[in-house]
């Protein structure tokens, strides 16, 4: 039995978005702790020149957990492929919910003219290019170095600080030296923007 299609060629091909996450003044795609933007860049195919279509942005958790961290925006296109930017404003709370963990950006397409009907989608938690990550917390070390006359690990009255004097941060197990600073004026010294973990300092 023989089959014709009497309609080959006369569609378009359906409608695709692909998109790429950019987090503004990061080359590293990684979202400060203070929160920032994200701007989704949406590439789509196969779109109507003209008509109005909304996408729709949603950032999603590793293991596909929504954040409710929500974006979307009005387009109508001038050509059937191009592209558009889709901006998330993360605040510094919602930074701070998932520091350290990485994000993914879902995005979907619809028209406003026909609700419920789903032009296209992008929805792969697996996708590099969709996502980004949260900065991690960082800790500090710091404290006072003084002449202990009395010995007893508290700076009494009369008890001065030792400026100058080198400080060694060293790795958990002490065999190695991450950082080096001296100890100012009043004989404090400080090491931040360290990771969590196990470390040591040696004077």
């Amino acid at each position: 039995e023989l089959h014709t299609n009497l309609f080959a060629g006369r569609f378009a091909a359906a409608p695709t978005i692909s998109t790429a996450v950019q987090v503004t003044d990061s080359n590293d795609k990684v979202l400060p702790l203070s929160g920032g933007e994200v701007v989704d860049i949406v590439s789509y195919t196969g779109l109507k020149v003209g008509f109005e279509y909304e996408i729709s942005g949603e950032l999603m958790t590793a293991d596909g957990a929504s954040t409710g961290i929500v974006a979307s925006r009005v387009i109508i296109p001038s050509a059937s492929t191009n592209s558009d930017g889709v901006v998330f404003t993360v605040t510094k709370e919602q930074a701070e919910r998932y520091a350290g963990q990485k994000l993914v950006v879902f995005e979907t397409l619809t028209m406003p003219s026909d609700p419920g009907r789903v032009v296209a989608s992008h929805r792969d938690l697996t996708d590099a290019a969709q996502t980004f990550s949260v900065a991690a917390p960082t800790y500090a070390i710091g404290d006072v170095v003084w002449i202990d006359a009395d010995r007893d690990g508290v700076q009494d009255a009369g008890e001065k600080p030792l400026a100058g004097v080198t400080v060694r941060l060293l790795s958990g197990t002490g065999t190695g030296v991450l950082k080096t600073t001296t100890t100012d004026a009043n004989g404090r010294y400080l090491f931040d923007e360290l990771a969590a973990g196990d470390y040591g300092v040696q004077f």
